[in-house]
């Protein structure tokens, strides 16, 4: 036994049965290429104001544009970064082409991994001869500086 939806009047939509669900479905459709076209106006305007600052070649503009429009939800995000990228740059063109490479290759906004060029330890090393046995004591002022025997139970455990 098949059920049969049953089709109800959409709030502000003449008319009823399949019609109106045509109808709603029709105009979610257009509020949603409104929507789109207004995000892609902002993105455009967005980027004729940085154009216009850093005199960036208008074929970098274009192409920034279509990856910015594919990444509507990180628009802020991207904006943000990319204008801490540009701020000081000596070659902005270079530095944009480098984004947009970066957004084609899904990578750009990423974290980057952190460097491990430091120890990950705040505390300041300290000199081997001040440096503590494995109970956490300091042996005594002419004491030897020696590691004791092992138990069996140590040893073999």
């Amino acid at each position: 036994a098949q059920r049969r939806l049953q089709a109800r009047p959409v709030h502000g939509v003449k008319g009823g049965g399949d019609c109106s669900l045509r109808c709603a479905h029709g105009v979610v459709a257009a509020m949603a290429d409104d929507i789109l076209a207004m995000v892609a106006a902002m993105v455009d305007d967005e980027l004729a104001q940085l154009q216009a600052k850093l005199g960036l070649e208008q074929k970098v503009v274009d192409d920034l544009s279509v990856q910015m429009k594919k990444r509507t939800c990180t628009f802020e995000e991207d904006m943000k970064s990319l204008r801490s990228l540009l701020d000081g740059a000596s070659e902005p063109d270079r530095v944009v082409r480098e984004v947009i490479r970066k957004m084609e290759q899904g990578v750009f906004g990423e974290p980057q991994a952190p460097r491990r060029d430091r120890s990950r330890s705040r505390s300041p090393v300290r000199p081997a001869a001040r440096r503590q046995n494995l109970s956490g004591s300091r042996p005594a002022p002419g004491q030897r500086n020696e590691a004791r025997p092992q138990t069996l139970l140590e040893r073999f455990g």
